[in-house]
């Protein structure tokens, strides 16, 4: 196994402030002529210290693995966090990681810590370092262009609050949702609007609504590619009271067959109206429908911008029926 420098952490929604670590690794491997590692936990590690605390995930985790995967380092590690891994002081979980993980040299963000004897000073970890046989390196601390500082609870507000743009802002990233395509009501297909409906798991909710996104299979068949479409995220008022809240992705012009059981992600780029009660299923017909010619409206601008990106796009009957996209 090849020495490295390595960065540690759940890098939840990889934000600016994770940017900024992933480039002094790359940076600091290359100059030094060692392989680079970014070492993520599986679980967040207050779901073992303080279970009660532990947070949501601000993206999806086949999202931020995705991002990690290419960010140009040498090797992505996934490690559990432990009750046992909890209870290592600094200098031992350094010298773990140095043995397991072949890591020289750890980079820290500015106000990472990490050791059951809760070290008060970047020279205090430093100290550690150097008897666990690992330099340690802090980058400063990055600020969005806003002036806000990065952080995954900050991401979570954004989710909470539908705020896509103070998102993008925060991390250069868009939220993400994936999960497993399950059986829904058929609803959307009794009016002529069929949706994939997306059990998610573990993250932060998005704020109730009815947005524009692209939706990808996360396991690669003959559906390859991106889906241009509408996600819905509310609890169908119109239908009844005291339902669940759903993520329902409608796709128009496709006809992709029953999707149960697939593992899909959806890339939310851009938020239409509020979730809300119509009073008749005609009315809430109509409101759909009128969100898809919003949506064929957005696709055909972003296609004078870069019209190589669209396998298929027709408009009959003053519809857009959005086909497949090739995956970018």
């Amino acid at each position: 196994m090849n020495r490295c420098v390595a960065s540690v952490g759940t890098f939840d929604g990889v934000h600016l402030g994770h940017k900024a670590v992933i480039r002094r690794v790359l940076d600091e491997a290359s100059a030094r002529g060692l392989d680079s590692r970014l070492i993520t936990f599986t679980n967040h590690p207050l779901s073992v210290i303080a279970p009660d605390r532990t947070p949501l995930w601000a993206t999806s985790r086949y999202d931020t693995l995705c991002r990690l995967d290419g960010s140009g380092v040498t090797r992505v590690s996934e490690l559990d966090f432990t009750s046992g891994l909890a209870a290592l002081p600094a200098v031992d979980f350094l010298r773990l990681i140095h043995d397991r993980y072949a890591v020289d040299v750890l980079v820290m963000g500015p106000d990472n810590s990490f050791g059951s004897d809760r070290l008060a000073s970047h020279a205090a970890y430093e100290a550690a370092g150097r008897e666990a046989g690992v330099e340690i390196l802090f980058v400063d601390e990055v600020l969005s262009p806003n002036g806000v500082r990065p952080s995954s609870s900050a991401l979570r507000r954004m989710v909470a609050d539908g705020d896509l743009k103070g998102y993008e802002d925060l991390s250069g990233n868009v939220p993400v949702i994936s999960g497993t395509v399950v059986r829904g009501k058929r609803n959307g297909t009794r009016i002529g609007f069929p949706t994939a409906n997306i059990d998610v798991e573990g993250q932060q909710p998005l704020r109730q609504g009815v947005y524009t996104g692209w939706m990808v299979f996360d396991d690669e068949d003959e559906h390859t590619g991106c889906y241009f479409g509408l996600l819905n995220v509310g609890t169908n008022p119109t239908v009844g009271d005291n339902n669940p809240v759903t993520y329902e992705f409608h796709i128009p012009g496709a006809s992709l067959g029953p999707l149960y059981g697939r593992d899909v992600s959806v890339r939310v780029i851009g938020y239409l109206r509020p979730d809300r009660r119509f009073d008749s299923m005609a009315d809430l017909k109509k409101a759909i429908a009128a969100d898809v010619r919003a949506l064929g409206n957005i696709l055909v601008s972003l296609a004078q911008g870069d019209p190589g990106f669209i396998d298929s796009l027709s408009e009959p009957s003053g519809r857009f029926l959005i086909k497949s996209l090739r995956r970018r």
